[in-house]
């Protein structure tokens, strides 16, 4: 294994290296946990020593153990997406706040724009709110004017939700708001590269969709039966 690149390049390198070492290394007839706790603590030793040079020399051993501690969160990608998501999500949540609405609420009025009419839930699968805490949002929005909560024509157990003319109004409001977001995010993205972005998330839930069916649950958490 051998390790010569730095910043960006070496966390890439670490996360495709850590991968390809515990995939050809971990013995099937051996316990996993404790196979798994080897090979990681036999790949961190091999890559503090790799990585040495391009360590700051006046570094002690507790600064050398956080470096090598942060180089595994950087390889490790639901971490990452994490991240991304928290930072993106918390600035558009105050830019949205300027205007009277929130990230939540500007989820759903997103997921009523694009789906006109859904059920309860429907709108907590999609806009990714647990249900308790949705019908509390939707009582507060329709309160506001926002959107109507009526039950369904064909099953009166289901209520149908629905933006109003004023919802509406406003998530064309602050539709421009998002879109500016959206686009320093990815500033200095070409076309093409934003088009790739797009594809390999598509890839990736496609895949997290596949494993679902595999572990026998819906998309929302509810076990099939």
């Amino acid at each position: 294994m051998h390790i010569h690149a730095k910043g960006t390049s070496l966390y890439y390198s670490m996360s495709c290296t850590y991968n390809i070492f515990i995939t050809n290394n971990c013995n099937e007839k051996s316990s996993l946990p404790n196979a798994l706790h080897n090979l990681k603590q036999r790949f961190w030793e091999d890559v503090s020593l790799k990585t040495e040079a391009d360590e700051p020399k006046h570094q002690n051993s507790r600064q050398r153990s956080a470096h090598s501690a942060k180089l595994l969160l950087d390889s490790i990608i639901p971490y990452q997406i994490n991240r991304l998501s928290h930072r993106m999500n918390k600035l558009l949540d105050q830019e949205l706040r300027a205007h009277g609405l929130s990230m939540s609420i500007w989820r759903i009025m997103a997921v009523l724009d694009f789906n006109s009419t859904v059920t309860v839930n429907e709108l907590a699968r999609y806009a990714m709110i647990e249900q308790s805490t949705l019908s509390r949002m939707i009582q507060r929005m329709e309160a506001a004017g926002l959107l109507v909560s009526q039950k369904s024509s064909e099953d009166g157990r289901v209520r149908s939700i629905t933006l109003t003319t004023e919802g509406y109004r406003q998530f064309d409001m602050v539709q421009v708001v998002t879109m500016k977001h959206t686009g320093r995010i990815v500033a200095g993205f070409s076309r093409v590269e934003r088009a790739q972005l797009m594809s390999l998330i598509a890839r990736m839930q496609e895949n997290i969709e596949a494993l679902n069916v595999e572990d026998g649950i819906k998309t929302g958490g509810t076990k099939v039966r």
